[in-house]
């Protein structure tokens, strides 16, 4: 059973989780207003998603322990009507941060990718156009791949099979 200095403990870890995220919110609503002033928006996309993402994950990271406070100080109060939904709604938060963050940074890298590739078939003088489908393939390959992992680690988490999740975590 939780007592009132658990509740002291999780608001605690709420205050940090705001304080740990409310300064890169900002910083990357900046980049994103900056980007969307910007002319070159076509070629700036990349950069786009990832802001989006980004602010995606921050967001939902600090409703995440804003909800994990109110659920502790609800049990302990003893009004925690629905567990379950209450449960689900959290693991969703959860989700979504995880899943922001992961295809942020996988935009990210994969632009990269895409740029070092272009450098290489302009040195060799190769038709771009042909060979994109190969990199449209693995952008949607990887993708699917980070939804299902990240979907796995709800399923496993919302049935409290906590070690499952942890070996899903380390294949990620």
């Amino acid at each position: 059973m939780s007592t009132a200095s658990d509740i002291e403990v999780w608001n605690r870890i709420k205050i940090t989780a705001y304080a740990c995220n409310a300064p890169p919110l900002a910083i990357w609503l900046c980049i994103l207003v900056r980007l969307l002033m910007t002319k070159e928006i076509r070629e700036l996309m990349p950069l786009i998603v990832v802001s989006v993402l980004m602010i995606v994950d921050f967001v939902s990271s600090m409703a995440y322990w804003q909800f994990q406070y109110n659920q502790h100080e609800k049990r302990i109060k003893g009004d925690l009507n629905h567990p379950v939904i209450a449960n689900q709604i959290l693991e969703a938060c959860g989700f979504t941060s995880d899943i922001s963050f992961y295809i942020a940074h996988w935009v990210f890298a994969f632009s990269y990718l895409c740029l070092s590739y272009r450098f290489e078939l302009i040195k060799k003088n190769l038709n771009e156009i042909s060979y994109n489908r190969r990199l449209n393939i693995v952008n949607a390959i990887v993708c699917v791949i980070i939804v299902a992992m990240t979907a796995v680690i709800w399923v496993l988490d919302t049935e409290n099979k906590y070690n499952a999740e942890d070996y899903t975590y380390d294949i990620m």
